[in-house]
């Protein structure tokens, strides 16, 4: 297993992040066990819960959990507010950090101008949708972080399935699907099987490819990965022993881009 310290906490974190949003789903209930465990066999020791979720998120917590995150900015609630709070959760040790998610960088920034201001705990990372189909961070948020030290944790890094192989893309709940969205669009589905052209030209199949090219960027500290059973994580992990040449980078990078700039387009 890689590892990567996350920022300026010390905490050594495994580059894949196991995801629980779908437990008790994809895998059910019965199953969770055995993903978790084969999960922990391998070394991996960061996972993604939320009270949100349908999972109980108890397996890892044996005493205060790692981090706690704000999920999404909170329009009603000013954000030195919010930071003084997830401050008190650190001061009591309720948490022994805490990060922000999805938040812009605009408004990451004044976050962290507040916690060095009033000399509240910064946070410890962001959380954001972030792939090779989907660069949207990438103008803005991306080199912030790399500025200011910021480590990113990715969700949806086979962005919902699509990357994941022509049968998990073809699934009927895959992507946004899954949440109640859109499935995938043409162009999507164009850039994916230009990727898989590409990694199949490799020898790798796309999954591996498209792990391969998120955890290559700097600022990526761990990828978190939304695995339904041992076969898949085993699948997942196998990315962390691949490594892509300058030219195989800047080829992926080229055709997500140019989807991501026409997803733009469309908004």
């Amino acid at each position: 297993m890689d590892y990567a310290v996350l920022g300026r906490t010390g905490i050594r974190v495994s580059r894949l992040c196991l995801g629980t949003a779908t437990f008790g789903v994809a895998p059910l209930a019965a199953d969770a066990g055995a993903l978790v465990g084969a999960a922990l066999d391998a070394g991996v020791n960061f996972f993604d819960t939320a009270n949100a979720y349908g999972n109980l998120p108890h397996f890892d917590r044996p005493t205060a959990p790692p981090a706690a995150q704000r999920h999404h900015p909170d329009p009603d609630t000013g954000l030195d507010e919010t930071l003084r709070t997830l401050d008190e959760l650190v001061r009591s040790g309720k948490v022994r950090h805490a990060a922000l998610s999805t938040y812009p960088a605009w408004e990451t920034v004044q976050a962290l101008w507040i916690c060095d201001d009033r000399r509240l705990h910064p946070p410890a990372c962001v959380q954001v949708r972030y792939s090779l189909l989907d660069q949207r961070v990438a103008p803005e948020l991306v080199p912030m972080c790399a500025r200011f030290g910021l480590p990113v944790v990715a969700f949806s890094p086979l962005a919902g399935g699509l990357l994941a192989g022509r049968a998990a893309a073809g699934r009927q709940f895959a992507g946004e699907r899954r949440w109640g969205g859109g499935g995938f669009t043409d162009q999507q589905r164009g850039a994916a099987a230009r990727v898989e052209e590409l990694a199949g030209r490799w020898g790798h199949p796309v999954h591996r490819v498209a792990l391969g090219w998120l955890l290559a960027q700097p600022v990526v500290a761990s990828a978190i990965i939304g695995v339904e059973h041992p076969a898949e994580l085993a699948a997942s992990l196998a990315a962390l022993d691949l490594t892509l040449d300058p030219d195989q980078l800047a080829a992926l990078g080229a055709i997500g881009a140019a989807v991501t700039d026409h997803a733009k387009g469309r908004g």
